[in-house]
């Protein structure tokens, strides 16, 4: 996998219809992955796949309570 296919919080944001600030708070409580390259927050897609699994299977989990 090439850097430029990791993707920056805002471009994560926009793939997950949430804010920029959400997807910050996400890597700052360790709740997804990333890596930094000098300042730069970069995020595998992966990740993203990851992240949006935990949240479908949370939510199963929640309906059928």
């Amino acid at each position: 996998m090439t850097l430029k296919e990791f993707l920056t919080p805002a471009e994560v944001a926009s793939k997950l219809n949430v804010s920029r600030s959400f997807v910050y708070k996400l890597m700052r409580e360790n709740r997804m992955d990333f890596i930094k390259v000098g300042r730069l927050k970069k995020i595998p897609p992966k990740e993203v796949e990851r992240y949006i699994q935990m949240v479908l299977a949370k939510s199963q989990n929640n309906l059928k309570n």
